[in-house]
């Protein structure tokens, strides 16, 4: 979203530095990354706010949290803070359709226009293309601030603006087509988008501590947002998650996080031939 992206959530920035290297490689001794974090913290006009963890070589050997998680109460970030994660949603989203392509619910070369009522879309779009981020879609669906989306209201407005839009060979990335996924999982499902990433995801990998958010509220133990401003950072408003149904609206935890990445590297979800498809 446009006006979204313009807005610099420092305090929702969540980076995590994955190395998963073979066991030959050198560590990083954790004195190192201490001296670079204190520096950078120290130096930077901007310091960083959020968690860092770095795995490597079959375990995590830093793990940091920087910053404030609520300025006006003075609570410092912790390791077990949970925060929104974005786009890292997409990564989720599509680990779900290719569950249901294991289970033989769906193919991912199967016209979208399978799962719907009528011909809402050009007959060339496939359930891989909204994956892969080649459509000509417009960027976003339906945003309607701190309202509810249902996902009907999504479905309204994508076939609206979307009708004549075809597959393309070029990436362009769309936060609608994970919208669409989302749809296209409730739909072969009959279960409600969050209760199927749930049962599917969170639960069988013990990610206890992650959450799909359908609404504006702040969970506990959850980060806010912040705008970087003169004198003092200024609270950020959270819009209504239902408006990024898909493709922005996971909540976890750093270590939750990890479990999920690690997941697909040992191939404890999905097969090997699923994760070579979602990485080609």
């Amino acid at each position: 979203m446009k006006k979204i992206s313009l807005i610099i959530q420092s305090i929702l920035i969540f980076v995590v530095l994955i190395s998963l290297v073979s066991c030959k490689s050198s560590s990083i001794p954790e004195s190192e990354l201490d001296v670079f974090m204190n520096a950078f913290q120290k130096h930077s006009p901007k310091p960083y706010s959020g968690t860092l963890l770095v795995y490597q070589s079959g375990e995590t050997i830093y793990q940091q949290s920087f910053g404030y998680a609520d300025i006006e109460n003075n609570i410092k970030i912790t390791n077990d803070h949970l925060f929104p994660v974005g786009s890292i949603t997409k990564m989720i989203t599509a680990t779900g359709i290719m569950l249901l392509q294991e289970q033989g619910l769906l193919n991912i070369d199967d016209s979208i226009n399978d799962y719907f009522d009528d011909e809402f879309f050009d007959p060339s779009l496939k359930i891989r293309h909204l994956l892969s981020h080649a459509t000509e879609f417009n960027r976003d669906s339906l945003f309607k601030g701190l309202s509810d989306v249902s996902t009907q209201e999504h479905l309204s407005h994508l076939t609206t603006v979307n009708k004549n839009k075809k597959a393309t060979d070029s990436f362009k990335y769309s936060n609608a087509n994970y919208i669409l996924l989302a749809i296209i999982i409730e739909r072969v499902t009959n279960k409600p988008y969050a209760q199927f990433i749930d049962d599917e995801i969170f639960k069988p990998l013990n990610m206890n501590h992650s959450y799909v958010g359908m609404d504006e509220k702040t969970l506990t133990n959850q980060v806010l947002g912040y705008r970087i401003s003169n004198p003092q950072p200024s609270k950020l408003t959270m819009y209504n998650l239902s408006n990024v149904i898909g493709s922005g609206n996971i909540i976890m935890s750093s270590n939750d996080l990890l479990n999920f990445v690690l997941s697909l590297k040992n191939e404890t979800l999905l097969s090997a031939q699923s994760i070579q498809q979602m990485m080609s």
